[in-house]
């Protein structure tokens, strides 16, 4: 996103596990250089912000930007689990990035082939 020159607060990091404290964006270089906004209630007013942004998957609820970042998906193993990742993945407007371990990259491999030709079924129905 960067070589695109694509300004950061077009770009909102969604975690499903949706706990700051334990979240992989703690670790990136942003937070450590202040460049990383958590969203707050409050912040909706001015929506998206001034910089990245970071989000719980319930915060980000209503709300999209550009891009989005998934992270944080521990497992697929719930209706809950799987209702919050279609939530973060419906998020954004432009672009789309999740990042997960092999086997929850299997886990969302096998809900596309399942759903998918539903999914672009429903899509072809909408537009007529």
């Amino acid at each position: 996103l960067r070589q695109e020159e694509v300004a950061m607060n077009a770009v909102t990091i969604v975690s499903l596990r949706g706990d700051w404290e334990s979240s992989a964006a703690r670790d990136l270089k942003a937070v450590r250089k202040g460049a990383i906004q958590r969203l707050e209630h409050a912040d909706i007013r001015h929506w998206p912000g001034e910089q990245l942004t970071w989000s719980s998957v319930l915060d980000i609820k209503g709300l999209e930007n550009r891009f989005v970042c998934v992270i944080d998906i521990d497992s697929l193993d719930s209706e809950e689990d799987i209702d919050g990742l279609y939530v973060a993945m419906s998020r954004p407007r432009a672009g789309l990035w999740v990042a997960s371990r092999p086997s929850v990259s299997s886990q969302i491999a096998d809900l596309y082939q399942k759903n998918f030709s539903t999914a672009l079924e429903a899509l072809k129905g909408a537009s007529l």
